[in-house]
């Protein structure tokens, strides 16, 4: 199994920004990772290791850096996946198994403090 981790975090404005950079010759190119139980894992490593809390939506946010970034990709999921992940990652750091993706689905309706790279965002 291939070690991965996250090497960035970045945004939607910046995931559009590689999409068109795919036009111009010599810039820098990042595709969507494939999200495999390899990527997967590194994120929630990530994740419990920095002590983040995202949700859905701030995780597909155009100006919070919340898609993490690999050497061979980034990896943008639904709101819906994103939560079920963040979920994941909150019972594995919380040794419990409490948390569904509804509790990280929208940062409106999440009880939690999202904390993540670069920022602290009160909900």
């Amino acid at each position: 199994m291939k070690q991965l981790y996250v090497s960035s975090w970045v945004n939607y404005t910046d995931v559009v920004r590689f999409e068109n950079a795919k036009k111009i010759i010599d810039a820098p190119i990042y595709n969507e990772a494939e999200y495999d139980q390899a990527h997967k894992d590194a994120i929630i490593s990530e994740l419990i290791k920095n002590d983040y809390l995202i949700c859905g939506d701030t995780h597909q946010s155009v100006d919070r850096d919340c898609i993490p970034l690999f050497s061979d990709g980034y990896i943008l999921l639904s709101m819906r996946a994103w939560a079920e992940l963040m979920a994941e990652a909150m019972n594995i750091r919380n040794n419990k198994n409490k948390f569904t993706y509804m509790d990280f689905y929208m940062a409106c309706i999440c009880k939690y403090k999202e904390h993540y790279h670069g920022d602290d965002y009160y909900v």
